[in-house]
C-alpha cells in the first residue's frame, strides 16, 4: 500500500469548502468526494 503525501490546502481552499458545508445542500461525504478530502479530517 503507497500513502498519498500529505497536501498542504490553501486558506482560500478552506474557506470555499467550509462554506459549501456551510450551505447544507450535500452532505460531508458529497463535499469530500467532490473537493478530494477525507471525509474526517482533523
Amino acid at each position: 500500500m503507497t500513502r498519498r503525501p500529505r497536501r498542504n490546502h490553501s486558506p482560500a481552499f478552506k474557506a470555499k469548502v467550509a462554506l459549501a458545508a456551510l450551505k447544507g445542500e450535500q452532505t460531508l461525504a458529497e463535499l469530500a468526494q467532490i473537493y478530494d478530502v477525507r471525509p474526517k479530517t482533523r
